[in-house]
């Protein structure tokens, strides 16, 4: 049986979470760990144990809800120190598939993302990690996978595609490319150049036929489109334009989809779109 992971913190948005691993477990026959992180005061040895207790109660409750009444198998654990080294440490021990975090709060939502921590996390976590943007009703009907044809790229779409979540939905896969700029082109040259555009087509056009093979997806519509804005307006607007509600990426990218994962784009699109995001770490083939 696969294994999929919750953090909570009991918050609301980390009940998002929760009902999106829920959904996601009915449709894979997963189990579920729910996961919470607490401080540890060695000063306040009491107080620490006390609060222990009071959290094991209710992780123990919430647990056993889900197990009642959404027929999900549902454990718990509580650990104590940095809680993303917590999740990556219950995700080797377990064997876990697959990471689901709420957005929280927004600030250490761009922890999860920005700094060493989120470095730790991409690194440290054997498994993919969706954040859960949306408030969940129903599973998946539309999935975006931005690729920019680097292994990584590869290794994420088989990484969602092993998990079933492309099983019955409708795939969209991206790509955008670097228009040249012809514009300081000397006037001479601009005859040679004019059909640059549609070369740079051609060329991504091959490389996504490529890319669909070597991964092993089906997808219903692939999209080749220049850049001409950043990368993440060009991901959100393509994911909106075509009704996404997941937008799934690989890390270590070679060129902008690195940037997506570390960067200014990921606190973009995480942070301020309503689109779930499944990031999936660099592995080998």
């Amino acid at each position: 049986m696969r294994t999929f992971i919750v953090g909570t913190e009991f918050s609301p948005r980390s009940d998002r979470a929760l009902r999106r691993a829920v959904l996601l477990a009915r449709q894979s026959g997963a189990s579920l760990i729910l996961t919470h992180t607490m401080s540890d005061d060695p000063e306040n040895t009491f107080d620490v144990e006390q609060k222990a207790v009071e959290l094991r109660t209710v992780l123990g409750e919430t647990a056993g809800t889900v197990s009642r009444h959404d027929r999900v198998p549902c454990e718990y654990t509580l650990m104590t120190g940095s809680p993303y080294r917590a999740l990556a440490e219950t995700a080797r021990d377990r064997a876990a598939e697959l990471i689901v975090l709420g957005p929280h709060r927004s600030n250490q939502l761009k922890d999860i993302f920005l700094g060493t921590t989120a470095e730790k996390v991409l690194k440290e976590t054997p498994c993919p990690v969706l954040i859960a943007n949306g408030m969940p009703a129903a599973n998946y009907s539309s999935i975006l996978i931005a690729t920019d044809f680097s292994d990584c790229s590869i290794i994420a779409a088989r990484a969602v595609s092993a998990l079933g979540m492309l099983d019955d939905v409708r795939v969209i896969v991206l790509h955008g490319f670097e228009k040249r700029d012809v514009g300081s082109v000397q006037r001479e040259l601009i005859g040679q150049l004019e059909n640059t555009q549609t070369v740079e087509q051609d060329e991504a056009a091959k490389s996504m036929r490529n890319y669909v093979r070597a991964s092993g997806i089906t997808p219903s519509k692939t999209v080749i489109v220049p850049l001409a804005t950043a990368t993440a307006e060009t991901i959100r607007r393509v994911a909106e334009r075509e009704q996404a509600d997941l937008i799934v990426i690989g890390t270590n990218g070679r060129s902008g989809i690195e940037k997506f994962v570390l960067g200014s784009v990921a606190q973009d699109i995480a942070g301020n779109s309503a689109i779930d995001v499944l990031v999936v770490a660099n592995a080998v083939i």
